[in-house]
């Protein structure tokens, strides 16, 4: 998402609900608490172009490893079919864990990365009825201007991914009782956190591999 304001505030919503009103000048920690706390999303993950590089993965992008000290620390690889290219991006001056979302100069991009809500998702709603904009408006209500991306939009030379996630009940290695809601696992399998690459956790999703097995020929 990018924001282009200066003043006001705006709402965020995500199937049907929607978050308190939020400020022009929130950071990326703000707009995580709002996502995180509507009742159709679950841990979603927040961060700002204008920070620190989020985490490996995300956005299918994976930094060099120290193993590898000929590649640049500012260099990224990103997966395309199954081969990596290469992809130099400059370390951004004034960097901070503090930035705000909203900039007139539309230089912020804030990353939404959804760990435990699965599937191909709808886009993230907004309302900027209140959110303004006075350097490149007049700055009257509704003048600021949030922009979302998603399934390959771009934006600043970051790519959205399209969700590859399945939603599927226990996770198609156990039974679902559906008189009660739960799941009876398979062997080998048990509740994992519900996260894309779970672990141990108390959803009842059957997601856990809990037994390692060695192939023998």
């Amino acid at each position: 998402m990018q924001c282009i304001a200066n003043g006001g505030n705006f709402t965020l919503s995500f199937r049907q609900a929607v978050t308190e009103p939020l400020s022009f000048n929130s950071t990326a920690e703000d707009l995580q608490a709002a996502l995180s706390s509507l009742s159709t999303l679950r841990n979603v993950l927040v961060y700002f172009s204008t920070d620190f590089l989020p985490p490996n993965g995300t956005l299918n992008q994976i930094r060099p490893s120290k193993e590898k000290p000929y590649e640049p620390a500012n260099g990224i690889f990103n997966s395309q079919d199954g081969n990596f290219v290469y992809n130099v991006v400059a370390m951004k001056p004034n960097s901070t864990v503090n930035s705000t979302f909203c900039r007139t100069d539309g230089q912020q991009v804030a990353i939404l990365s959804f760990e435990y809500t699965h599937g191909n998702l709808p886009a993230v709603q907004v309302d900027t009825s209140l959110l303004m904009d006075f350097d490149n408006d007049f700055g009257a209500p509704g003048s600021g201007v949030i922009n979302v991306f998603q399934d390959g939009e771009s934006v600043l030379g970051l790519v959205s991914i399209l969700g590859t996630t399945e939603n599927a009940l226990c996770n198609n290695r156990g039974l679902c009782d559906t008189s009660s809601g739960t799941c009876a696992c398979f062997d080998d399998w048990s509740s994992s956190d519900g996260a894309r690459q779970g672990k141990q956790g108390f959803t009842g999703d059957c997601g856990y591999r809990n037994v390692e097995h060695i192939m023998t020929v």
